[in-house]
């Protein structure tokens, strides 16, 4: 079962063809950036998540975002 920092970041990203950096979706639940890096992890060991070089979608800064897994076709 999913943490909740993990659940959030995953709602998080639907919708967004961008990632978010960990500080933002961070500041978005409330939490502390140390959550939201152990929620990113469980979620790309749950194999739903990346963790990509790119351009966060709230704050715009270049840096290591996470971003939703695209299906393989």
């Amino acid at each position: 079962m999913p943490s909740e920092a993990a659940e959030f970041l995953l709602g998080s990203l639907h919708g967004l063809r961008e990632g978010l950096c960990p500080d933002c979706a961070a500041w978005m639940m409330g939490c502390t950036r140390d959550e939201m890096v152990k929620a990113t992890k469980e979620l790309i060991l749950d194999g739903s998540v990346l963790a990509d070089s790119g351009v966060c979608a709230s704050c715009q800064l270049v840096g290591t975002v996470a971003r939703l897994r695209l299906p393989r076709s």
